[in-house]
Formats: structure tokens, C-alpha cells, sequence
């Protein structure tokens, strides 16, 4: 018996062959490209490795925390801008060296344990001092990985004090401790968890009958 196509079945085929056609096209067209798609990758390669690792950031990470407590201003400031205190409320810090009374200046050193590195060290010096309102510290001279830290106090009724943590930090940080690059909104989603608790341990702490 002659067998005839069901309807679709020849046009289907055309199809078929059509695209093998224009995939065996598209091979051909990449053959033909393949030494300079090569050689502009070297090229891209190489102008990877060659930039500088302290080229400007476009856009700093912000994160921010804050909290009220039970304590008036000139208590909270005196404990939350004492070097000496860090690591009693912020947990991933080790130690801090510092010297002398903080002010306008000042130079500290905070060794802390951020993502997979156990000690990551970071060099700040103080910007503004102004008690018992602000302090902003900011890297150090010659520091290839830019950040602001601000705290700042408000006082409120009933003896209270309101802190606000704020930090901007450059974005290479997060490669720096996590190994990997992460999507930035985890990355601050993240850390200012870190950054409550943080405040919340401070507010125990300042909110103790004995102080």
C-alpha cells in the first residue's frame, strides 16, 4: 500500500529540517567566530587582572539598627562609644586596640570574627565626636576597603534614650569575609539581625539595677 502522510507530517518535517539547517548555520557562523570571541575574552581577562583592587565603588552597602533604653543619654553614650566595651555587646568583636581618651582623631584597631574569617581586622580613625550626641568613625588612611560608621543619641521622655547604628560599607567587604559573592540584599539583611541584637544586649546591659 502506498502510505500517505497524516496531515502536518510533511509540513512538520520541513520544519524539522529547516531548523537543523539553520543550527548547522549558526555552527558554522561560531566556527567563524571562535578565534576572535578567544581572543576578546583574553583581552577581558586581562584587563581583569590588571585594574586596580582599589578602583571607587559605585554604591556602599547600608545597614542600620536602632533601639530605645532605658537610661539617659549621657550614660548611653559614655558605655556605647567606649572602645573598651565593644566586644561586652558586640559579639563578633575580639578585642579593640585603641589609645588614649576617644576624640576627633583618635585611631582604633578591631580584630573581629566576620563570615569565614576568624580574625578580620579593621582599621578606623574617629571623624566626629560629639558628646553625647554622635560619633562617626571612618576607615583609615591608606584603607582599600571604604566604611562609615555612625552612632548617634537622641534623648526621650521618661529618662530614655534612643541609639541609631548606622554603617556604609564597601561591598568588596562582603567578598573579603564570605568568600563568595552573595546578592547584597541578603548580605544586609543578614548582618543587621547581627546588628539588633547587638543593641538589644547593650540595652540589657545599660538597663541592669546596678547601672
Amino acid at each position: 500500500f502506498l502510505h500517505t502522510p497524516a496531515p502536518g507530517t510533511t509540513r512538520m518535517a520541513h520544519s524539522r529540517i529547516t531548523l537543523t539547517c539553520r543550527a548547522q548555520q549558526r555552527r558554522n557562523i561560531l566556527a567563524r567566530l571562535a578565534p576572535v570571541s578567544g581572543a576578546l575574552l583574553c583581552i577581558f581577562v586581562l584587563v581583569q587582572c590588571t585594574l586596580p583592587e582599589n578602583q571607587p565603588v559605585r554604591a556602599m552597602l547600608e545597614f542600620q539598627a536602632s533601639i530605645e533604653i532605658s537610661s539617659d543619654i549621657d550614660t548611653v553614650f559614655a558605655f556605647a562609644t567606649n572602645p573598651a566595651n565593644e566586644p561586652l555587646w558586640r559579639h563578633e568583636v575580639q578585642r579593640f586596640v585603641y589609645e588614649g581618651p576617644v576624640q576627633v582623631g583618635s585611631a582604633m584597631t578591631e580584630f573581629a570574627t566576620l563570615g569565614f574569617q576568624r580574625t578580620y581586622v579593621t582599621r578606623a580613625v574617629v571623624s566626629q565626636f560629639k558628646p553625647p550626641y554622635r560619633i562617626v568613625a571612618v576607615a583609615a588612611s591608606g584603607s582599600d576597603r571604604q566604611f562609615v560608621g555612625k552612632r548617634t543619641f537622641e534623648p526621650l521622655s521618661g529618662n530614655r534614650t534612643r541609639l541609631v547604628y548606622s554603617v556604609l560599607a564597601d561591598p568588596r567587604i562582603v567578598k573579603d569575609v564570605v568568600l563568595v559573592n552573595v546578592p547584597p540584599d541578603l548580605v544586609v539583611t543578614y548582618y543587621q539581625s547581627i546588628m539588633h541584637q547587638n543593641l538589644r544586649d547593650l540595652k540589657a546591659l545599660l538597663e541592669q539595677p546596678n547601672n
